[in-house]
């Protein structure tokens, strides 16, 4: 890690020491200042909290911190707030820097114990804004009360009853059930208390008579942080009291605590702090030292450690010399530094038999269903071992290996690896129970119960490295040595191929401490470089490069293919048998005699007929035998100079041939894991025959095709597109050489295009375009060409699409494409042109296909044709726009077939087809759909500056000029506030300004209110920067374009809103009349002509607030927009009738001179006070009489049958 990274990383200093200094100066004014105060103490926060990591920088200044609030707090003991106030500032340097280093800097004055409990005295207990104040007084106080003075000197002699010891003691008690740190800070108060010479006579036993009656008393949710007080208190007090007296008690509390049956409440906590209190009664039942017999490494002092190293230098040579033997020979002065191992337990008969409950009880307590019990009880039983002589101390771990056995559940073999663990760190384990322990310890590594459809054990295996882990700091090298290969090889696999990261992370950093503290592993080094914490991060980097790396050792390369073989192929997760199975791919090459001559590859075949019930373990040997097939025949051919056929053997060779066969036979392919065993099987197929495999009969190919038929009508397109991946190498392997074949298989193909089934349609477009060359150029036994490709062409427009641009195809085609543009008898669907035209682009970026027979001037320009008239497809269903899909393929295809033509031949395609890929990437680019915009971009932006350069585009010059050219593009063009103002400034262009136009009228149009916002400005802001030629020959592209439009609700809703737009924000003013009204005039007129015989809502509605916009604007207009106006009056649909009237009465409030004013109330008071829900045949004659007034002819009524 370099400089500048590790000052980023680590804090040197307390560099805010003055700040905070400052700031605890001035608390007495702050505090008045409630507004400062808080401003104040979230800087203090802050700035403490950024040394969570490393507190200890604290330290210098923190007792000078301590001195200055705490007398603050001494001095103004009746200013409750301000007390409140700097215990605050307290306690977030106690939650900093922890309670333990705090408790040094509490002072220990006699006079200090009263300013402590008026403070509490004055406390509520239930106010919560004032519990750091209670918390820093109790902590205080634990200090405090220690002091080494009877406590009655302190007691009021006008109130016998209250005395000081009683007061503290009643005080502590009220606050043991809070739900805050109160709770800890009391208990802990509490346990101190309770070890004073002169209180723990009188209170002791009291205490315990309590705390037994509360046990009783237990009941509801109320009384659960009650109970946790309790316990916590019984846990400290346990722990910091003196044992000659809490001997007396603790049979007591363990009996009412056992019938009470504590330890196994429902209460997660309840039950961890029970195991707490009863490991602690063990304890102090226990003499407070450690057993003789214990093993020890080193010595605590340095000198003698150092002393040592010369004996255990020899020791581990002489452990050496020893060969297989597992004892190990230590001299007989090294003896009592390692272990103790006397025959003689003179201390057996000492132990109390509420020891032997403690265990009991802790023993039930690992297998408890939570981890946090499980990890107390552990630890318990680590303690309590290791002051037990050594006939008990074995008993009880013959007790933890009773829980390794298969009738018990992940958690009790998580609590045993636990209880191992600590076992061993503390030297609690003899050498002699070695044996048994590693082979628990690997079997815990490779712990994986299935339950249900995920599994169970990954605590399991963490908890077995940390037993590896504690190992290494326990054991001297020549004890473990004779164990390290097999425990290295299981940590190595489990850091390797284990599914959680949290597991292999934790293999990891035992195997390295194991090599780091032990030395004794070969390769140990490039082991702990390659399999740091990092690098065994990602699950992939695991499976596929680092198990390469390590199998490259080979010690390590059988047990590795050993374990993917019998663990992983059969493993529940899908990812982690599909990542084994192409691991072993990786690792055929070295083991490559393993798979071929010693019958690897034949083993793993027969797992492909599994019976039924093992859908897993067939799954995952039906994909590493592709994997190890297609890596054997990489092998032969690159290093042997040998074909596969003639590596492998007739029975394997056989057992492939048969593999598809059988599993049809034996119903893989039916039920629930069917379709995984056909993604499986067509992957098996694709490897085999992209391995040069060459089949002796017939059967294989016929029952190969049939399962890749089988797949290819499945709904699941991820079926399909397995089989379709196969299809190409098998066509390439097995067809070319048999035409006959292959023209059955090319006919069955333009028979399924036309499938009744939308699926199977869509599965074949997409097949066609993965087919060879070859294929497609396969010809009938007339000698006809068959229109394979063509056939595809006719699926990828809207039949819809085809009548409309029927005639511009007919323009451009020739006799090789009749046929192809025929109406479908069926409608084809959005997922099948999209495959189609996907299929489309896949062929011709092929340079070998687009420039052969096939694709001829005319064929090209069609499937350009095609194209262009598919990227207007919009077609919506319950889904929305799902046309959006076949714009975005087409779009891709556009880039694509046009990238391969300018690499070809550039000059193949006109200047006109040129101009309309431009045309269509401008339009999509401004367009409402965020996706389909920034594809739409990116493609524009590519294809301006492909090299070589697209030819003969029209103003190319302003394009660049506009999309200035960077090296990496930083247009994010999903924006519309970076793209639009980009593309508003081809609104003046005369090739590109209509499709942007359209464009922005639909964004315009939008449902989304920042898109829509976005769009409406940049429009409107170019208008206005428009010269005035420029104005008008906009005016005349949106003519066109509202008339090319016609009854094109898509395009002629937007185009409303956006008229409505551009009229209220005057984009026109710069017209002169005669061009304004003519414009105007004609937007009237289209307008009316859109809504004439429409029953449509939404759009009416927009088109009252143009007529009553072009009413005021054009006075020309005025008659016409009133009449329409007045029919609108009296339309079936209320909401129209009143959005009508409504906004006629504002027009007229907003331009007087529409009427004259000789009838304008008349007419405003109409509008406004007549109610229009009333029935049309009441209206009717209110409607005439406005337009007699205003002039209009009476609108008439159309006859009806």
């Amino acid at each position: 890690m370099d400089e500048d990274m590790k000052k980023e990383c680590f804090l040197e200093e307390f560099k805010e020491a003055r700040e905070i200094n400052l700031i605890v100066d001035g608390i007495r004014t702050t505090a008045k200042k409630p507004i400062k105060s808080e401003l104040v103490l979230q800087r203090f926060n802050f700035v403490i909290s950024q040394y969570q990591e490393q507190p200890h920088l604290l330290d210098r200044h923190l007792k000078q911190l301590f001195d200055k609030l705490l007398v603050a707090i001494k001095e103004n003991t009746a200013d409750k707030t301000l007390v409140h106030f700097a215990c605050k500032f307290l306690y977030i340097l106690i939650k900093t820097r922890g309670y333990k280093a705090a408790l040094c800097m509490f002072p220990h004055e006699v006079t200090d114990l009263q300013h402590i409990l008026t403070i509490l005295h004055n406390e509520d207990l239930l106010d919560f804004e004032g519990f750091e104040c209670r918390y820093v007084c109790f902590l205080w106080l634990s200090i405090v009360c220690l002091i080494p003075f009877h406590l009655s000197r302190f007691d009021d002699a006008s109130n016998a009853n209250k005395t000081t010891l009683n007061v503290i003691f009643d005080l502590v008690l009220n606050y043991l059930d809070s739900n805050n740190r109160c709770q800890d800070a009391s208990a802990f108060v509490l346990a101190r208390f309770l070890s004073r010479p002169d209180v723990r006579h009188d209170k002791l036993p009291l205490f315990i008579s309590w705390a037994i009656q509360q046990f009783r008393e237990r009941s509801g949710v109320s009384t659960v942080q009650k109970m946790m007080g309790l316990l916590i208190a019984c846990a400290s007090l346990f722990k910091v009291g003196p044992r000659d007296q809490l001997i007396l008690y603790g049979g007591v509390l363990m009996n009412e605590m056992m019938e009470l049956k504590v330890n196994i409440d429902a209460n997660t906590k309840v039950r961890k702090l029970a195991l707490k209190v009863v490991q602690r009664i063990g304890l102090v039942h226990l003499k407070p030292r450690l057993a003789d017999w214990r093993y020890k490494r080193g010595c605590r002092n340095l000198v003698d450690n150092l002393k040592m190293m010369p004996t255990a230098a020899a020791t581990a040579a002489a452990a050496t010399t020893a060969g297989d033997d597992n004892e190990v020979l230590l001299s007989s002065s090294h003896t009592n530094s390692i272990y103790c191992n006397d025959d003689k337990d003179d201390d057996a008969g000492c132990v109390p038999d509420i020891v032997e409950t403690v265990i009991e009880t802790l023993l039930l307590g690992l297998k408890d269903k939570d981890t946090s019990c499980r990890w107390s009880a552990a630890k318990g039983i680590g303690r309590i071992t290791s002051r037990l002589p050594l006939s008990l101390a074995d008993e009880v771990l013959s007790s933890v290996m009773e829980l390794f056995t298969s009738t018990s559940n992940e958690d009790a073999w998580h609590g045993g690896c636990l209880c191992l663990g600590e076992l061993g760190h503390r030297g609690a384990l003899l050498p002699q129970k070695l044996d048994d322990v590693v082979d628990v310890v690997v079997r815990s590594l490779n712990y994986d119960e299935r339950h249900g459809l995920c599994s169970v054990g990954c605590n399991v295996r963490d908890a077995a490295s940390f037993i590896c882990w504690s190992f290494a700091r326990a054991f001297e090298p020549a004890i473990l040595s004779p164990y390290m290969k097999k425990v290295i090889t299981s940590l190595l696999i489990t850091c390797l191929f284990d599914r959680e990261v949290k597991v292999r992370r934790a293999a990891s950093a035992a195997m390295q401490e194991l090599i780091g503290r032990q030395g004794s592993v070969v390769n140990g080094i490039e082991l702990v470089t390659s399999c740091d914490y990092f690098a065994v991060g990602s699950r992939s980097n695991c499976y596929l490069h680092l198990s390469k790396l390590i199998s490259s050792y080979e010690e390590y390369r059988q047990p590795i293919v050993d374990h993917l073989i019998k663990n992983k192929l059969s493993h529940w997760d899908i990812n982690v048998r599909e990542l084994a199975a192409e691991a072993l791919g990786q690792l055929t090459e070295m083991s490559f005699n393993y798979f071929v001559d010693s019958g690897g590859l034949s083993g793993i075949l027969l797992e492909c007929c599994t019976p039924a019930d093992l859908p897993n373990s067939r799954h995952g040997a039906v994909l590493s035998s592709a994997h190890i097939i297609h890596s054997i025949s990489i092998y032969a051919t690159n290093t042997l100079n040998r074909t596969i056929n003639e590596v492998l053997s007739p029975e394997v060779i056989e057992s492939i041939e048969h593999v598809i066969s059988k599993a049809n036979s034996l119903n893989y392919f039916r039920g629930y894991h069917g379709d995984m065993m056909k993604k499986a099987c067509c992957f098996f197929m694709k490897q085999v025959s992209s391995s040069k495999f060459s089949a002796s009969c017939s059967d294989m190919i016929d029952s190969w095709m049939s399962l890749l038929n089988e797949c290819m009508h499945n709904e699941d397109p991820s079926v399909q597109e397995w089989a379709i991946d196969a299809s190409t190498f098998i066509i390439d392997q097995y067809f070319k050489s048999d035409l006959h074949k292959l023209g059955d298989l090319m006919l069955m193909y333009m028979e399924e295009l036309q499938h009744v089934q939308p699926h199977v349609r869509c599965a074949f477009c997409r097949a066609v375009g993965h087919l060879p060359l070859f294929a497609l150029q396969m010809k009938t036994a007339d000698n006809n060409e068959q229109h394979l490709f063509q056939q595809l062409l006719r699926h990828c427009i809207h039949p819809s699409l085809i009548l409309r641009s029927f005639q511009s195809l007919m323009n451009i085609r020739e006799n090789v494409v009749d046929g192809a543009f025929q109406i479908a008898a069926y409608k084809t669907t959005v997922e099948e042109r999209k495959d189609a035209i996907h299929s489309v682009a896949r062929l011709c970026q092929n340079e070998e296909f687009i420039s052969s027979c096939l694709v001829s001037d005319v064929l090209l320009a069609t499937i350009y044709q095609i194209l262009f008239i598919s990227v207007n497809d919009y077609t919506v269903d319950d889904r929305g726009d799902v046309g959006a899909w076949v714009r975005e393929s087409c779009m891709q295809a556009l880039y694509d077939i046009t990238a391969t033509v300018l690499k070809t031949d550039l000059h193949r395609l006109t200047p006109r087809i040129y101009l309309k890929i431009f045309q269509s990437f401008v339009q999509q680019s401004c367009e409402k759909i965020d996706r389909t915009r920034s594809l739409a971009g990116n493609l524009f932006y590519k294809l301006l500056y492909h090299i070589p350069a697209v030819p003969q585009i029209p103003e190319m010059d302003r394009l660049k000029d506009v999309f200035k050219y960077k090296e990496k593009s930083m247009i994010n063009w999903s924006s519309p506030k970076q793209t639009f103002p980009l593309f508003a400034q081809l609104l003046s262009s005369r090739h590109y300004s209509y499709h942007v136009t359209l464009g922005f009228v639909v964004s315009v149009g939008g449902l989304t209110e920042s898109l829509v916002k976005c769009s409406a400005e940049n429009l409107i802001k170019q208008l206005k920067l428009m010269p005035v030629d420029d104005l008008k020959s906009f005016c005349d592209v949106f003519i066109r374009l509202f008339e090319d439009h016609h009854k094109s609700d898509r395009v002629i809703v937007p185009i409303f809103k956006t008229i409505d737009k551009l009229i209220t924000s005057d984009c026109f003013a710069n017209l002169d009349e005669c061009c304004k009204n003519e414009f105007m005039m004609q937007l009237v007129k289209l307008t009316i002509s859109e809504i004439t015989k429409c029953k449509d809502v939404k759009k009416i509605l927009p088109s009252i607030d143009i007529l009553c916009g072009l009413m005021d604007l054009c006075p020309e207009s005025r008659s016409t927009c009133l009449s329409r106006l007045m029919i609108l009056l009296c339309h079936g649909y209320p909401i129209l009738r009143k959005t009508s009237a409504s906004r006629m009465y504002e027009t007229f409030m907003s331009s007087e001179s529409i009427c004259s004013a000789e009838v304008f109330d008349e007419v405003t008071n109409i509008l406004i006070n007549t109610n229009w829900d009333m029935d049309v045949s009441e209206l009717r004659p209110i409607r005439n009489e406005l337009c007699d007034l205003l002039g209009i002819p009476h609108p008439l009524l159309l006859k009806t049958n």
